[in-house]
């Protein structure tokens, strides 16, 4: 309420004017759409604090948090838990090969401590960038150069301390290429081509999942302009430093924007492409994905 729109501006006291708009927004606390606003709010001031003080390691923990990394995933759930299992027998010595041990886990009656939960989310998460990089395929190391450069971008949309976007629009990260119609043999038609079929792999393996936006998909077909929406995996975001709660808004780029990560002759360095794509202008979409408001109030 105090806020005047810069970092280091703040009223001292409530003028009339400002107490008649406390008034207004007071009968709006307890509503799920504005609670659902301000847990967003919430989460990009604490990435842009924890950025701004170098911190990258923030508190993670509870049954919403883990449900949201797993990104409707059993497999990357089960994993979680695993690696949150792990510290946990670590801390009170027990065996993790024992069922035993699996048991007292199962049936504590006490909540698994915040720490050992932090912990395991951040080594499941890491694990999973791994994961990337230990493909067999001929394009595992241009689908992690792709995939780093996606993260580092994102935790930067979300976090940076000197864009006033971050909280203006808060949570950005879905991605909408656009792949413009090209001439069939030219070799700006040949490096779309490229980044497609890498964004398609992406999504195959789980590491991107795919958005409806209205009209922007993963088709392969069709010669003419297309949209391509997409954010990562949630799992991505304690190791990248975004929000667990993954990405609502929209970022506009062309499929050339993403051919430097995709050039095997030239690779360009994932950090450096995305502080580059980062710093310019981005065009941002004037529409906003509605929020599962059926789920959960309140983020743990």
């Amino acid at each position: 309420m105090l806020w005047q729109g810069r970092e280091d501006s703040f009223q001292v006291e409530f003028p009339p004017v400002g107490q008649e708009n406390f008034e207004v927004k007071v009968d709006r606390i307890g509503q799920i759409r504005f609670e659902a606003w301000l847990r967003r709010k919430q989460r990009a001031a604490l990435l842009q604090l924890s950025s701004k003080l170098k911190f990258r390691r923030t508190p993670l923990a509870g049954v919403n948090v883990i449900t949201s990394l797993a990104d409707g995933s059993i497999r990357d759930f089960l994993e979680i838990l695993g690696s949150i299992f792990e510290h946990y027998a670590r801390r009170q010595k027990l065996d993790p090969r024992s069922s035993t041990s699996l048991d007292k886990f199962a049936t504590a009656r006490t909540p698994i401590a915040f720490d050992i939960q932090t912990d395991g989310i951040y080594e499941a998460s890491e694990a999973y960038v791994s994961g990337v990089s230990s493909r067999s395929e001929r394009e595992a190391d241009v689908l992690l150069r792709f995939i780093q450069g996606l993260g580092t971008l994102t935790s930067i949309l979300q976090s940076n301390p000197n864009d006033p976007r971050v909280l203006g629009r808060s949570e950005r990260g879905i991605f909408a290429v656009t792949f413009e119609g090209k001439e069939e043999h030219s070799s700006e038609a040949a490096n779309d081509a490229v980044v497609k079929s890498l964004i398609r792999l992406a999504e195959i393996s789980g590491y991107v999942r795919a958005i409806d936006v209205g009209g922007g998909n993963l088709d392969l077909a069709g010669s003419g302009p297309q949209v391509i929406t997409f954010r990562l995996h949630k799992r991505f975001s304690p190791y990248y430093h975004f929000s667990f709660r993954g990405a609502y808004e929209t970022v506009q780029f062309h499929a050339r924007d993403f051919w430097p990560l995709c050039d095997r002759a030239t690779p360009v360095d994932p950090t450096t492409w995305a502080n580059a794509l980062a710093s310019r202008n981005l065009s941002l979409s004037f529409s906003q994905l509605s929020l599962p408001l059926s789920t959960a109030t309140s983020d743990d």
